[in-house]
């Protein structure tokens, strides 16, 4: 797993060409220097991640354990924020990415708290003489003439700007933003057909602090079956009876990680034949009606390993995958801004022919999460766009 991440971190830190059109020799220099650290890891290393990437994570952790309760475990980071089971092909690879964003099997303790991140960001930015606005919602990209010259915020004003640099996922700011007039058809059509499934939700707990949980990060993974049964809700658009679960505790605060609850929820076999299209009108409503169930399955799910979770209880808040669209603008409440597939990571995020973070619009550019490097926070793609931007 050391290699492995030693490989993805090299992987993130390259700005990929745009393959398969308008390719320059220049773009492809890195590339060439990735595949080249590649085979200098010696060919058994370089063998184990190439077949790693396609493999499932279930024959991912197979290879190495033999414990159904450790290979559970580590197998979980393969499906983490992921529309896919432990036996879909390329959950090798999210396995590694994950692993490497998170510097190991779960994220290591912020000292005074996860707030001390953004403060630290934030003072970055304001030593440098750039400005913070919160409670601003971006409306509108401004363009002229296929170039961006700033944006609208919801309240009307318009700030101007030589550089738009957009963190948000590739369809909210390419169709909402933006707007598919201002964009090339086939442009307009690729980044429809990009693949968001959101199908995570949070639950977190205020708790009087005597629920038996252990600070730190908890998995309740207890089995690979588990984990692939727990996934078959979401094929179905509902919402899993015994969810995979990630907890964050910290003192009186749980933060409770729930896998797979479909963002396009239907409410009864009978709709299966039309799900998608049945799911996606009636999508707001269900939630209104399942939001409670959702937590309800969550506590109870969690009371089985820690039975005093339920007494502690004082307050609880509810975040779904329509709640991820309509308060962070996430399309589909996917927290990957598109799926991490194999036809959607490297040159291929967000859309083969448009991987360097530049896209139709001059001076617009992207940063977050769907393009290459992104996936879970590491800064990647934001540290790379910099480097197109200079």
């Amino acid at each position: 797993m050391k290699k492995a991440t030693q490989f993805i971190e090299s992987s993130n830190s390259v700005i990929m060409p745009r393959l398969p059109k308008n390719f320059s020799i220049s773009e492809g220099m890195d590339l060439a220097k990735l595949g080249l650290n590649v085979r200098m890891m010696g060919g058994k290393d370089m063998m184990r991640i190439v077949r790693g990437i396609p493999m499932t994570a279930d024959e991912f952790v197979d290879e190495w354990f033999e414990s159904d309760v450790v290979k559970a475990a580590i197998a979980s980071l393969g499906i983490h924020g992921l529309t896919l089971g432990v036996y879909g092909a390329g959950t090798g690879y999210t396995l590694m990415h994950n692993w490497a964003n998170r510097g190991g099997l779960s994220h290591v303790a912020v000292q005074g708290g996860i707030g001390k991140i953004s403060e630290s960001l934030a003072s970055a930015v304001k030593s440098f003489g750039g400005e913070i606005c919160t409670n601003a919602e971006v409306k509108q990209i401004v363009i002229k003439d296929m170039r961006a010259t700033g944006v609208v915020l919801s309240i009307g004003e318009e700030i101007s700007a030589s550089n738009v640099i957009s963190a948000a996922d590739p369809k909210h700011t390419f169709l909402s933003l933006v707007g598919a007039m201002e964009l090339p058809p086939e442009f307009v059509w690729n980044v429809q057909s990009i693949k968001m499934r959101g199908s995570v939700a949070k639950v977190h707990l205020l708790t009087d602090g005597k629920h038996g949980i252990p600070d730190g990060t908890v998995a309740l993974a207890p089995s690979i079956k588990y984990l692939e049964q727990a996934y078959d809700a979401a094929k179905y658009h509902g919402i899993s009876k015994k969810p995979y679960l990630e907890v964050t505790t910290s003192g009186k605060v749980l933060s409770i990680h729930f896998q797979f609850a479909a963002y396009a929820l239907n409410s009864g076999v009978q709709e299966l034949a039309t799900a998608r299209a049945t799911a996606s009108r009636r999508t707001p409503e269900l939630w209104k009606e399942k939001r409670e169930e959702l937590a309800d399955i969550a506590v109870k799910t969690l009371a089985e390993y820690f039975p005093a979770l339920n007494s502690s209880i004082v307050a609880r808040h509810i975040i779904t995958p329509l709640d991820l669209e309509q308060t962070y603008g996430l399309t589909e409440g996917d927290l990957n801004h598109g799926q991490i597939m194999l036809d959607q990571f490297m040159f291929m995020r967000p859309i083969p022919g448009w991987s360097n973070h530049k896209t139709p619009i001059d001076n617009l550019y992207l940063c977050g999460s769907g393009v290459h490097g992104g996936g879970g926070v590491s800064g990647a793609s934001g540290r790379n766009v910099v480097k197109i931007v200079k």
